[in-house]
Order: structure tokens, then sequence, then C-alpha cells
């Protein structure tokens, strides 16, 4: 009975053990169960943080997007107001420069049509190479102004058997020179019906105290309205060649030898009086006579832009003498264009050649 009763008590106590074994187990499965459910839970809460970390890091990145935008649709709103505004500037100078250019060119049109005009009246002032020829048979003339109208100009008058002919260079050229040709043009064909003595030298004297007279030169102006001259007599009977000049000279080739007659270095209309010498000039037959204003050799050009200077011309005339007349022209006018080339002409030009 002990030991019958000591082995149930044995079993009760193995049961015991084994149910508290059992207990145990549960409530290790029971925490386990609850671990993984708390664990679960925090993962799903973190889960869930690190969404709403996304969200308002995404609602962030929204919000400072839509300023931006905001801002940079304020920005091209004041910058279309600010293009706006330009634009309204622009078309108000446009209209303004419109209105401008058409001022422009109207007054562009009749300062053209006034200086068309001018050198309409210049040429009808003016001696023509109809005249040049009456006097001087076989001639050429190359004339070109820089501007529409010229500073520079040719004369020519005759008197019995005498035969007179000039070119001479006014101040300045354009309008002012112009105005000055024909002041002077008008003076010396005034001088040829009032003095007696029509010789070069006492023409361009008389030449002198008139411009003195009527344009009032005075050593110290600051416009100097003057001209400078070369003038010849031919005597057609005796073949006689007279000359006086103020700053130009007279060239004569004669059976290939150039001579230079050289003129004064005399100022007309502003000294008391003025010293001229005069030259009697032997001519032959065949002969050619050349003068010229300063524009040929002071013209810039060439590879180097310098001047053309007076030994090329001097040159260019030994070699073209025995040509015609209008072959001489063509030359000469050839000869300067090609020089200036794409420079600006600085003067007027005029060159004249004559064959006795």
């Amino acid at each position: 009975m002990e030991n019958k009763d000591a082995l149930i008590q044995h079993e009760y106590q193995q049961k015991y053990e084994l149910k508290s074994t059992l207990d145990s187990i549960r409530n290790q499965e029971i925490q386990l169960l609850k671990q993984a459910e708390i664990e679960k839970q925090n993962l799903e809460l973190e889960k869930q943080k690190q969404k709403q970390t996304y969200l308002f890091f995404g609602i962030a990145l929204v919000l400072i997007f839509a300023l931006v935008l905001l801002n940079v649709i304020r920005k091209i709103k004041n910058h279309k107001k600010e293009i706006e505004k330009q634009k309204e500037i622009l078309n108000e100078q446009f209209e303004l420069t419109d209105f401008q250019r058409k001022e422009l060119r109207g007054q562009h049109k009749q300062i053209t049509d006034s200086i068309d005009y001018a050198r309409n009246l210049q040429k009808s002032v003016l001696i023509s190479r109809k005249e040049i020829n009456a006097n001087f048979q076989d001639n050429f003339i190359f004339y070109q102004p820089k501007d529409v109208v010229s500073g520079d100009f040719f004369w020519t008058a005759s008197q019995g058997d005498l035969k007179y002919l000039a070119v001479a260079d006014c101040t300045g050229h354009g309008v002012p020179g112009a105005f000055m040709t024909l002041v002077a043009n008008n003076l010396l064909n005034e001088i040829m019906k009032d003095i007696e003595e029509r010789t070069p030298a006492s023409i361009i004297q008389e030449l002198h105290n008139r411009i003195k007279l009527k344009v009032g030169g005075a050593a110290d102006a600051v416009v100097k309205d003057s001209l400078d001259i070369g003038l010849i007599s031919y005597n057609v009977k005796t073949k006689e060649v007279r000359f006086a000049g103020t700053h130009f000279s007279l060239y004569k080739i004669s059976k290939g030898e150039l001579e230079v007659i050289k003129g004064d270095r005399a100022n007309i209309g502003y000294n008391e009086r003025i010293v001229l010498h005069e030259h009697s000039v032997e001519v032959n037959q065949g002969d050619m006579l050349y003068m010229h204003t300063d524009g040929y050799p002071d013209q810039k050009g060439g590879e180097d832009g310098r001047k053309f200077y007076q030994k090329p011309i001097r040159e260019m005339m030994l070699d073209i003498h025995l040509l015609n007349l209008s072959e001489q022209e063509t030359v000469v006018k050839t000869k300067f264009n090609d020089w200036k080339g794409n420079q600006e002409q600085i003067d007027d030009v005029c060159l004249l050649g004559v064959r006795i």
C-alpha cells in the first residue's frame, strides 16, 4: 500500500511536473506570441512612422516646389510686365524714330534738292567745256568733285589774239567751296572787262584786290575764303604763253622733256599786297601744257594709304603726252580711281591738259 501510494504520489508528482512544464511551455509560447505581436506592432508603428516621415518629406518637397514655382511665376509675371513696359517704350521710341526718320528723309530730300539745284546753278554759271573748246581746241579736263558741287573750277576767256585758261581751287569743298567758285568766276569775268592790262599776273593781282574787298579776308580769320589759281595766256599769233599762279605750277612737255614752271607762294585775299612773278614760256607746235589742283596729288590710296604726290603725276604726264587728248583723259581718270580704290576721296580734283 505504501509502495502503491508512493507510486501514485510519484505519478501525481510526475503529472504535476509535466503539467507545470506544459504550463511553463504554454506560458513561454504565449509570451513569445505576445513578444512577436509586440514586435509586429512595433514594426507596424515603425513603418507608419517611416510612411509619415516620407509623407511629411514629400509634403515638404511639394511645398518647397510650390514656393519655388510661385516665386518663378511671380518673377515671370514681373518680367513679363517689364517686357511689356519696355515694349511700350520701344513702340514709343519706334514711333518717334519713325517720325524722325520721316523728318530726316524730308530734310534730306530738301537738302539734296537744294544741292542738286546748287550743282545746276554752278554748272550754268561756271565756264563750260564748250567754251574751253572754243579757245583751246585740243584739250582734256579730268574734273571729279568730292561732293555734288565742287570747290575746284576751270575758267577761260578770250581778248583778241589772247586766249586765257585757268584752273582754281577755292577754300573748302562742297557747298562752301561751290559758293566761292561762283564769286571767283564772276570776279574773273568782271576783271576781264574792267582792266586794260590783261596779263596773268595783273589779272590775279586784281582778283586778290577784289576778293580782299568783297569777301573781307583777314590774315587772322578763322575761315579764310580764298583760292589758289594757275592762269595762262596764249597768243595765237606769236605763239607766246605767259603764266602766273599761286601755289600752282604749269607743266610743259616739249620733245619729250618736262619743264615745271612754279607759281608763287602767295595767299590771295589777306595780305595788303602780294608779289607775283609772270613767266614767259616758249612753246612749239604739238607741245603739251598741264595744270591741276591739289586734289590729285593729295589723294590717299594704294596699299599703304599714302598720298599720290607730285612725282607720279609728272611721270604720268610724260607717259601719256603723245596720246590723243581723249586717251589722256581716260588714263588720268583711271589712274586716279585705281589709286583711290576703296579710300574716300578727300578733295575735289581738276586736272587739265592742252596741246599747242
